[in-house]
């Protein structure tokens, strides 16, 4: 399939680890980005080799393996400025980089400028946040099918707002979504207010983007809310976007 017979850019829903059906829905786009829920063992996406960490990217969910290792003669002040995207933890004013997250990870908060083939194209970016809470952590085990990372932090939430605020994005990109949204989804109760949708929830309070895509709930959802059209992919479902990062019609 020539590059000019793919889609521009494909946002794909949960993996759970069904690689081969995720790799036969990417071979589509020339560049992708997934919600996160890929996995536990990349290891079979790496060796297939066509799973390009220069254009198909990966958002981590709560379902992903963040083991991380320390990292020494880096000091905690500056890791924030060494990478603009986060790929480092400070815990305790020790320093930590994160080993089984392949070269695909996107970040834990940022801006991805999708590269384009047209320069009369709009050099529009996608603003993403990773991270969610998982409900069923009960039935989980640490460091095997749970991390405590799987939120960002307090005080990495609190950037992401602070560069949100900034570049007021219209296009968002995250795992889960706001807590008001959350209202709008189907749940056996109450949804939970959890730290990462309600830091969403801010920067949804402070700027309105004209798309937001998550995934995580596995629903399909589809709405206008206030300014904002919320998409939810359900597992391995997609939306495509062209090169001036506007949505196609569903195919």
């Amino acid at each position: 399939m020539k590059d000019s017979d793919k889609f521009h850019l494909m946002i794909v829903g949960d993996v759970h680890g069904h690689y081969e059906d995720y790799l036969e829905t990417i071979r589509l786009a020339n560049y992708s980005l997934q919600l996160g829920d890929l996995g536990f063992d990349y290891t079979p996406l790496i060796r297939s080799g066509e799973w390009d960490p220069e254009k198909h990217k990966f958002l981590p969910g709560n379902h992903d393996n963040y083991t991380v290792k320390e990292v020494h003669g880096v000091d905690p002040r500056s890791a924030q400025i060494l990478d603009p995207y986060s790929k480092y933890v400070v815990v305790n004013e020790k320093v930590y980089l994160y080993t089984h997250l392949p070269k695909n990870f996107v970040g834990n908060y940022g801006i991805w400028r999708v590269p384009t083939t047209h320069p009369e194209a709009k050099q529009d970016f996608l603003f993403f946040v990773r991270g969610a809470w998982s409900i069923d952590f009960a039935n989980r085990t640490l460091g095997v099918d749970l991390w405590e990372n799987e939120e960002l932090t307090e005080d990495e939430l609190k950037r992401a707002v602070k560069m949100y605020e900034e570049v007021k994005p219209s296009i968002v990109i995250t795992h889960t979504c706001p807590h008001s949204v959350k209202e709008h989804l189907h749940f056996y109760g109450p949804p939970v207010k959890t730290r990462t949708s309600l830091y969403l929830q801010q920067m949804l309070d402070i700027h309105q983007p004209k798309l937001w895509v998550f995934g995580h709930h596995h629903q399909e959802f589809d709405k206008v809310i206030g300014e904002c059209r919320f998409v939810c992919l359900e597992e391995l479902a997609f939306l495509c976007l062209d090169e001036n990062l506007d949505p196609i019609p569903f195919q």
